[in-house]
């Protein structure tokens, strides 16, 4: 049971020129939970001004005179002493130097401040990885700032998390606080188990910390930050209000030895990620759980990562994710080729994202999948990317389950050729797919696969059926048969009956016979398509003559046959050749 208050020492010496006779100040403290209890104590003696060196403190790594204290005291006393009320100055390490830290340093209650590394190195000496034992906590510390430090760990002296960051019920809120040119480095299978933690209330069982609230926490900037040789996650998310977060040209790694790593592990929150290079991770770049807001992700670069992105679980609101740009080397992807594997309800965009590289393992396609658990529909859209593995333009890159619309264009991929840089067209929703409407009965998908046709969706939203096609003779196709798959065979007008066929064209009616007065008279011609159950409109583009009416048209097997009337006295002789313009329908 890890101790909850621990006071702290006795000075070791009472003077103000203990210090500077060399005789340092060992204090008591172990984790997190000692820090939410401590009071920050500034030695007697020791320098105060807004700007504290550790040089002038007796750091055994760096003694000043007789009984240096450990680097731990030496790094915590330096802390306390820029520490005025809630202000905090700026600690200054000395350039180059290597420190032994063995437990948590506490930055509580503090802002505006600075750590300045200068080049040094925080090298963690404890043998017990701890999730209450991060290397530094901050807890109600607002606007401070981390520069130029490196954080050591490796597997003889493993560290559980490099940075704890938590908001309590204090008076300060833990925000906008930033990492640059930080660099985190587990070393070897087992040093690291989490980068940076910004915990919430379910982040531990209990309330070691005291009461975590869900509020703040949040718009932390990383800039030139590398956090490497992680087993877990390089930056954990981990409740809902801890929002904000910029990630500006980050890099980090996995240990080969993990089994479910993240660079972004979100279960609350989000984050906008700029840039960088990420490694080796082997559950995915980045994973979206429940997060607040939406996420973007921007000219990623990743090599050897199993996906980019991990979205299982369903989520019932409206989360938009973002990615542009980017690349995604896909030698080590996952064995079901799933790049993108979501299932959360969107939208979902992603934009110019190149895939490169073949995997490593025979008969992996490539692709991404986006399917909607428990029932749930999503948007996405996919445009401008390259799908770059060899011979990917022989399957869809872009799997989808029912309930997704989908508008995919600009896409390319890659045939079965030997070297260089050679786009075509993708096949299936890769190739072009526009989707509008709301799931299942009222869903339309227009698609255009190689401007070859045109399908929708059919009301059970499984089946794609012929809209309209531009056949081999280009001529437009509306609902054929022949194209039609799963559909009931027609096309509806209005109310009306069900049509499976329209044809339109012109045939000549020539009268060889007379027309008898009083009388009517049945002409053919040629009419190429036409069936006897045809049912036709006809209109004849001149007169017979003034006294010849057609009283009906109708189809015969490649004729259409008109009645002609002759109204009145006196037969009507050698009548004219007439074309007549006629359309027919006809009926399942």
């Amino acid at each position: 049971m890890i101790e909850t208050g621990r006071r702290v020492r006795q000075l070791s010496i009472a003077l103000g020129l203990g210090l500077a006779l060399g005789v340092g100040t060992s204090l008591s403290w172990a984790d997190a939970v000692s820090c939410q209890s401590r009071t920050p104590s500034c030695p007697q003696g020791a320098p105060t001004s807004p700007t504290v060196y550790l040089k002038d403190f007796n750091c055994q790594s760096q003694p000043k005179g007789p009984n240096p204290i450990p680097d731990k005291d030496c790094w915590q006393q330096a802390i306390d002493c820029a520490t005025s009320g809630t202000k905090f100055g700026t600690v200054v390490a000395t350039a180059g130097m290597n420190y032994q830290i063995s437990d948590t340093l506490c930055l509580k209650s503090v802002t505006t401040g600075v750590i300045e590394g200068n080049g040094a190195t925080l090298t963690w000496t404890d043998t017990t990885p701890d999730p209450l034992k991060p290397l530094i906590f901050l807890a109600e510390a607002e606007e401070m700032k981390i520069q130029d430090l490196t954080l050591k760990a490796d597997s003889s002296h493993p560290l559980n998390t490099a940075i704890l960051s938590v908001n309590t019920t204090g008076g300060l809120v833990t925000t906008r606080n930033i990492l640059e040119h930080v660099r985190i480095n587990g070393t070897n299978n087992g040093g690291l188990q989490f980068g940076v933690r910004y915990a919430g209330p379910s982040s531990f069982t209990g309330t070691p910390l005291g009461v975590l609230v869900d509020e703040m926490n949040d718009q932390s900037t990383f800039m030139d930050v590398e956090i490497l040789q992680v087993e877990q996650a390089a930056i954990s998310l981990e409740h809902s209000q801890s929002m904000g977060h910029r990630l500006i040209n980050v890099t980090a790694s996995s240990t080969s030895n993990a089994t479910d790593s993240c660079f972004v592990e979100v279960t609350g929150g989000y984050f906008t990620s700029y840039g960088g290079t990420r490694t080796d991770f082997t559950g995915a770049e980045f994973r979206i759980g429940g997060i607040q807001h939406g996420v973007s992700i921007i000219d990623s670069n990743s090599e050897g990562c199993k996906r980019f992105i991990d979205g299982t679980g369903w989520d019932t609101n409206t989360r938009p994710v973002q990615v542009i740009g980017g690349r995604f080397a896909v030698d080590n992807v996952a064995s079901d080729g799933y790049v993108i594997n979501y299932e959360r309800r969107g939208p979902v965009s992603i934009h110019g994202l190149q895939l490169t590289g073949s995997p490593a393992v025979g008969g992996v396609q490539p692709k991404f999948r986006f399917s909607p658990a428990a029932g749930g529909d999503m948007q996405v859209e996919v445009s401008g990317c390259r799908f770059g593995s060899q011979n990917s333009i022989s399957w869809d890159p872009i799997s989808i389950s029912g309930n997704v619309r989908l508008v995919a264009h600009g896409n390319s991929c890659r045939p079965n050729i030997g070297g260089g840089d050679i786009a075509e067209p993708c096949i299936g929703n890769a190739a072009g797919i526009a989707t509008f409407g709301s799931p299942a009965s009222t869903s339309g998908v227009l698609r255009v696969p190689n401007n070859d046709g045109l399908t929708a969706r059919d009301s059970t939203n499984v089946n794609n059926v012929n809209v309209a096609k531009l056949n081999a003779s280009n001529e437009a196709e509306l609902g054929d048969a022949t194209h039609a798959t799963g559909a009931p065979g027609g096309l509806k007008i209005g109310s009306g009956t069900l049509l499976t066929k329209a044809i339109c064209g012109t045939a000549s009616i020539d009268p060889t016979n007379a027309i008898n007065a009083n009388s009517t008279l049945v002409v053919s011609g040629t009419a190429n398509g036409l069936l006897a159950q045809d049912s036709c409109s006809c209109s004849p583009r001149t007169e017979w003559d003034d006294d010849v009416i057609m009283k009906a048209c109708y189809a015969g097997t490649n004729l259409l046959s008109v009645r002609l009337y002759k109204s009145g006295s006196g037969n009507v002789n050698n009548a004219p050749n007439v074309d007549v313009d006629y359309c027919c329908i006809r009926k399942p």
